[in-house]
Formats: structure tokens, C-alpha cells, sequence
């Protein structure tokens, strides 16, 4: 996984299935790879089925997420993908939450940014756009990477 970031934000390399955090001040952008042995969805019925499963254990985590947005994709990395927007209270602060799920080769790759409301739309253009528009996978997960 290779992508541009601002370099005033803070990296932090992350134990697998982690890959990175991105930190400033309150706000978060972190990556996973998932390796997985079941087939990834491909086609618009398995990503729309991918959707529902997603928003589904969304719920069953936090009952008080509010979904604003949640819609399946082909336009990131020439991959499917899942894009689940909405907020939530972590810690006692209402949080905006941006969940990217890319299925590649055998791995779910998750990017997802997490920022007070206020700081959403600065996350979105300074981190989010850049980093998904530059965002370069493989579809496997190195184990020996670090």
C-alpha cells in the first residue's frame, strides 16, 4: 500500500492487520489489509450484498451510528469499493467517520478517517482526496513488510 500523505501529520506504522495511522490533533486516518480467503465481491449484486453486511455489523457495533451515507464504487484504484459515511460519539465526542472498503486481489483494504464534525471537510480535501487519489495497492498482504 503506497499513497501520499501530509507531512505534518504524524505516522504511526501499525501490527497487521494495521498498516498505518495518520494523526493531527483530533483527528484520524488509519489503513488495514485484511486478508481474506472468501471471495471478494466483483459484481454490482455481491458489492451491494458487501454493503448491506457492512451496514449491518455497523449497526450491531453502535446502535447510535448514524449512516449518511453509505454507497458501493468502482472508481477507487480500478477496484469495488464501499464508502460508509456518518457519526458517532467515541469518548464523548461526536465524531464524523469516513469507512473505505477497496477489495483487491485476496485482501479488503480499509481506510477510514474519524474527525470532530467542525474538522470533517479539512480532513476530507487535505487528506482523504489525496490519499485515495494517489492510493496504490497490490492485493497482498507481505507479512515481512514493517
Amino acid at each position: 500500500m503506497t499513497f501520499k500523505r501530509p507531512r505534518n501529520w504524524t505516522i504511526r506504522r501499525r501490527a497487521l492487520p494495521g498498516v498505518f495511522e495518520l494523526v493531527s490533533g483530533e483527528a484520524v486516518v488509519a489503513g488495514w489489509a485484511y486478508t481474506r480467503a472468501e471471495p471478494l465481491p466483483e459484481t454490482d449484486a455481491q458489492l451491494e450484498a458487501a454493503r448491506q453486511r457492512l451496514l449491518g455489523a455497523i449497526h450491531d457495533r453502535d446502535p447510535d451510528f448514524e449512516v449518511i451515507s453509505g454507497f458501493a464504487t468502482r472508481e477507487i484504484v480500478n477496484a469495488p469499493a464501499i464508502d460508509i459515511e456518518g457519526e458517532q460519539v467515541i469518548s464523548k465526542r461526536r465524531l464524523r467517520t469516513r469507512s473505505v472498503h477497496i477489495y483487491k486481489g485476496d485482501v479488503e483494504y480499509v481506510i477510514e478517517s474519524l474527525a470532530p464534525s467542525p474538522d470533517h471537510a479539512l480532513v476530507e480535501r487535505g487528506v482523504m482526496k489525496p490519499l485515495l487519489d494517489s492510493l496504490e495497492l497490490t492485493g497482498e498482504v507481505d507479512e515481512d513488510a514493517g
